[in-house]
């Protein structure tokens, strides 16, 4: 897996939020059960989303979470960083420090160019086409058959 678990929970979590109707709330549980998340991990997955502004939430019997902007304007880079990955396309792929012309290794030549795209990738692709690539091949947010 390319990324965190954190981060590939977050972005079913609100790849499922951004196929409900508008203004529409979910709970925890909901999104939970739905994506095959275990409920404590994904709450703190939902919490630093809400940190981050790209969920608001409500508590009660009437309360759970929704987007707090359109999914058209929010980036998977937006939730990787919410959510802790932003070093994972930044660091050096076989050395431990940041992956730079100043500092080298012997994969930066080959690795820079798919580094700048994949960064351009997660940049420019939002949570809506997620949503829609996912309807047009017949994936929910959760996958095949919504098994994981």
């Amino acid at each position: 897996m390319l990324f965190s678990r954190p981060s590939v929970y977050g972005i079913r979590a609100l790849s499922y939020l951004a196929t409900l109707p508008q203004g529409r709330l979910a709970g925890a549980n909901e999104i939970a059960a739905h994506e095959h998340i275990p409920a404590p991990f994904l709450s703190k997955v939902l919490l630093d989303l809400r940190r981050a502004n790209l969920l608001r939430s409500r508590r009660g019997t009437r309360g759970g979470f929704g987007l707090l902007l359109p999914p058209s304007e929010i980036s998977i880079k937006q939730i990787l960083n919410s959510l802790g990955d932003s070093q994972v396309l930044t660091q050096c792929l076989i050395e431990d420090h940041a992956c730079g012309c100043d500092k080298a290794c012997a994969l930066h030549s080959a690795w820079h160019g798919i580094r700048e795209q994949l960064l351009h990738f997660l940049e420019t692709t939002t949570l809506a086409e997620v949503v829609n690539l996912g309807n047009a091949n017949g994936i929910a947010a959760s996958g095949a058959n919504g098994e994981r």
